[in-house]
Order: structure tokens, then C-alpha cells, then sequence
């Protein structure tokens, strides 16, 4: 087919278009989207099972807080429909499940239990057969404690594998079988120790495996984690802060035995608080594991974590086997929301003094050891621009951009210290982090 001819069809057949859209009418123009009749048909499906005092019931929390979700439930490619519903009465919390039977939703299952509320809901592959489980929280009136029941579904109905009571829970695959497991929390009251469980996934049902102490209670906690610990191990991170110090239990598996490590009993690593901010564990060097802090004083005196104290933070892998690797050393200012990984070259070795503020800057000088603030042992130096004239005094007098935030550009200076003759400018540009909010704990 030639050129012109393409040219002619593609011309006419714009012309139909326009000149269907010109004969629509105003309203047809307006109209909104018509909803799919698979959806419709959900609708009409739900409307003649609701309880004439039921209404719709979103669980409270997690990523699933939809009155409507979808997920495939038995494994064979098409998700089924769940509606979270609450009624009046004896068991109020309902899940009426929904499957497409020759082209129409029917309402296949309804699991019942009590409560208050739906908490949090979630899907997981746990036994290695098709199709996901369904994790259901539920608020427990009158109660701290919450319940949580595991679900497997099979042969078109779900069949209850557990139920606990818990105060946190999170999925994760601490054996690496590639199915996630249950790991349960549990606080203690007032002088009495909480506990910790995991439950497994088997052919019959849930294995628990022996629970396990815990010092946190409610007012003490402050952060909750399933994270990677090195690139073979996973673990459950569990921090409770009592004044200014901060502990972290670490809930793993070794050789297939449920563990808890204390990071101030068993690893001796302390963390604390630092200008207000507590210092969690984080992927400090970006590896996609997470690393335990260890705080490091580098300047004033020794003793209590003081307001003007500046530390440095040893950011620590861990194996179940309690070995720990030393990971990256970085200094975070936790107020101007970044952070600078230590090139190998400093270490800890060195000491921080802050620049007198001025209108459109601030910053941060890094000198080698402790004592004096001389140009001769003067490491680098951290600024923070804002104004119109930022970026050009990024660059200015032998500074270097490093980064830019919002209305803030960030440069960096290289001193005349010996050390510095082994860092470049890219492996400040590459070292340079901002710290970003922690979903677990709300805070930075």
C-alpha cells in the first residue's frame, strides 16, 4: 500500500471520528462512565445476602482497608470477592466470599467471628498450594488483646487453621521456604514479661513453635519490622525505648529453632536517642538488609547521651548465630534530615563543629580526631543552601553540589586533612543520603 493512500485512509477515518463526537448530544458528552457489568452483577450479588442490619465494615488498618477486596483465594487464576460486613448479632463481624460462576458472582462462603471490628485483614501464600490464605484481625470489645485466625481455602469454603490472641502481628518467610509465616506479639502488663510466637503452615494445620519471652509492653514499643538481616536470613525487629536508651529484639530462626536476640544482652549494641530522634535499625549503606545502630560518641564528655553530645552511629549486619558485621559508619542530622555514610578513610576518628547560620545557609565541618578546628585537620564540610541563589553557591569557592530537596540544595567542601586524599567528590555525592520516614514508627 503506497504512501498517499495511507495517508488518505488515516484521514477519512479521522473524519468519521470527529463527526461521530459532533452529532453526541450535551448530556451523552457529560455522562459519566458507565460502571462494568461484572461489577453490577457484584452489586446486585451483595444486595441479596446483606442483613437488613448489616452494613459495611473496612478493616481499620494494614494495606487492605477496603469494604471490597479482591483476591484469589483457591489458586485458579481468577480472584474471588470478599465483603466485609458488620451486623447485630451474635457473631457480628462477617466475610461474605463471592466466586464467578458461569459469568455471574454467587455467594459461595461467609465466615462468621466475634468482635468489635475488622483490625486488619491479609492475603498470603503460607502452605505452598495454590491460592492465598486470609489473615483476619479482629478488635475484641473491653479487651487490649486482639484476635487474629488464619484461613485456608479449599474445596470452595474456608477452613479454619488457628486462632490467637495477639497485640501485633506481621507475615514473613523466616525459614526462606517461600511461604510466609505468622509471627505474633504479645505485651506485657505493667512488671510481667509479654510473649512471642510463630506459627507455621503445614499439611494439618499451624504449627506453633515454642513461645518466647519479651520485655516490651505497650508503652514501651516503638518500632516493628519484618525485614531482611543479610542476604539469606530474614528476622522480626521489635525496639522498645525506656528513657534514652533503645533496645531491639531480633525474632529469627537458627537451623529451624524459633530465637530471640537482645541487641544490649547477647550483641551488646546500644542505641539511644539522639537531639529527640530515636535511632531505629534502617538499610543504612542501601543494601536492602537491615543494620542495628551502635552509638559512638565523637565529641564532649563521655557519660549520659547529652542534648549537645554528638555521636556517631556503627550501623551492625546480624546473623542468627548472634555474628555481627560491621556495616557502614555514618553521622545523621536527624533535624536537617540527612545523613553522610563515613568514607572508610575517617572511621570514627573525628569530631563535628557547626557553622554559624546565616540567612540562606548552614552546615556541618568534619575534622579529624577531637581538639581544635584547624584548616590542616578539617575533613569536609556539609551546606545547606536555600534562597534563589542556592545552586550557584553550591558551586562556588570549591564547593560541589552533592544533593537537592525540595527548596534546599545541598554542596560539599573537601578540607586539607590527610585523610582526604583518599575520598573524591563522587564518593561524597555517593555517600550522601537523606533520611526518610520510617513507616513503622512515623518518625524520620
Amino acid at each position: 500500500m503506497n504512501k498517499k493512500l495511507i495517508i488518505a485512509l488515516l484521514t477519512l477515518l479521522l473524519s468519521v471520528c470527529l463527526s461521530g463526537c459532533l452529532t453526541m448530544s450535551a448530556d451523552e458528552l457529560y455522562a459519566l462512565p458507565r460502571q462494568s457489568e461484572a461489577y453490577l452483577d457484584l452489586q446486585t450479588a451483595i444486595d441479596e445476602v446483606m442483613p437488613a442490619d448489616g452494613q459495611y465494615s473496612s478493616p481499620i488498618s494494614g494495606a487492605n482497608q477496603q469494604p471490597v477486596q479482591m483476591s484469589d483465594l483457591d489458586g485458579d487464576g481468577e480472584d474471588e470477592a470478599l465483603v466485609f460486613v458488620k451486623t447485630a448479632d451474635t457473631s457480628p463481624l462477617k466475610i461474605y466470599i463471592f466466586d464467578r460462576v458461569e459469568d455471574q458472582y454467587r455467594n459461595i462462603a461467609v465466615i462468621e467471628g466475634d468482635g468489635s471490628a475488622f483490625a486488619r485483614v491479609e492475603y498470603a501464600q503460607m502452605d505452598g498450594v495454590g491460592g492465598q490464605e486470609i489473615v483476619v484481625g479482629r478488635q475484641i470489645s473491653g479487651q487490649v488483646l486482639q484476635a487474629v485466625s488464619v484461613y485456608r481455602f479449599t474445596d470452595g469454603a474456608p477452613n479454619e487453621l488457628m486462632t490467637a490472641s495477639y497485640s501485633m502481628f506481621t507475615l514473613s518467610d523466616l525459614d526462606g521456604d517461600e511461604n510466609r509465616d505468622l509471627f505474633l506479639l504479645r505485651y506485657g502488663m505493667e512488671e510481667q514479661p509479654g510473649t512471642a510466637a510463630l506459627y507455621r503452615c503445614t499439611e494439618a494445620g499451624m504449627e506453633r513453635a515454642p513461645e518466647l519471652q519479651t520485655a516490651v509492653t505497650a508503652d514501651t514499643i516503638c518500632y516493628f519490622a519484618s525485614c531482611s538481616l543479610t542476604e539469606t536470613a530474614r528476622g522480626i525487629l521489635v525496639s522498645r525505648v525506656e528513657g534514652d536508651a533503645l533496645t531491639t529484639e531480633i525474632y529469627t530462626l537458627q537451623s529451624g529453632l524459633f530465637k530471640r536476640i537482645s541487641t544490649a544482652d547477647d550483641l551488646n549494641l546500644h542505641s539511644g536517642v539522639l537531639h529527640g530522634y530515636n535511632v531505629y535499625p534502617s538499610d543504612a549503606d542501601l543494601d536492602g538488609c537491615t543494620e542495628i545502630p551502635d552509638l559512638v560518641q565523637i565529641s564532649g564528655e563521655e557519660g549520659e547521651l547529652l542534648e549537645d553530645t554528638e555521636y556517631a552511629i556503627r550501623w551492625y549486619s546480624v546473623e542468627p548465630n548472634n555474628k555481627t558485621s560491621l556495616r557502614t559508619v555514618t553521622y545523621h542530622s536527624y533535624a536537617s534530615g540527612w545523613y553522610l555514610q563515613l568514607p572508610d578513610a575517617i572511621g570514627t576518628d573525628f569530631h563535628v563543629s557547626r557553622l554559624n547560620a546565616t540567612g540562606n545557609m548552614r552546615g556541618i565541618s568534619f575534622y579529624e580526631g577531637k581538639g581544635t578546628d584547624s584548616v590542616d585537620r578539617l575533613l569536609v564540610t556539609i551546606y545547606a543552601f536555600s534562597g534563589s541563589d542556592r545552586t550557584n553557591l553550591a558551586s562556588m569557592d570549591g564547593r560541589f553540589p552533592v544533593a537537592t530537596k525540595g527548596d534546599i540544595t545541598y554542596a560539599a567542601l573537601l578540607g586539607n586533612a590527610a585523610a582526604t586524599r583518599q575520598i573524591t567528590q563522587e564518593d561524597i555525592v555517593g555517600l550522601f543520603h537523606f533520611v526518610h520516614v520510617d513507616w513503622n514508627s512515623g518518625e524520620t
